[in-house]
């Protein structure tokens, strides 16, 4: 739950934005993203250290993905 301080910060920030002619949420989100950018070696490690970890649950994965496509007769490819 946010404080009051927070709720406060919140409005300015919604009030300055507004004055300049720019949607919070738009801002926002163009923050959330500015983050995940700037933090994507990050994560990156994150999910490789997971798949190192899980070494069958990524072939399983795999296997998995496999089947469904070729169940479904979808491919990434086409033959000519």
């Amino acid at each position: 739950m946010a404080t009051k301080e927070q709720r406060q910060n919140k409005q300015f920030v919604e009030k300055m934005l507004l004055i300049q002619g720019i949607d919070y949420d738009e801002w926002l989100d163009e923050i959330h993203t500015e983050f995940i950018q700037n933090n994507n070696k990050l994560i990156l490690e994150a999910l490789e250290s997971k798949l190192n970890k899980n070494p069958n649950k990524q072939e399983e994965n795999s296997q998995s993905i496999n089947h469904s496509s070729s169940v479904n007769g979808s491919n990434s490819y086409s033959e000519n």
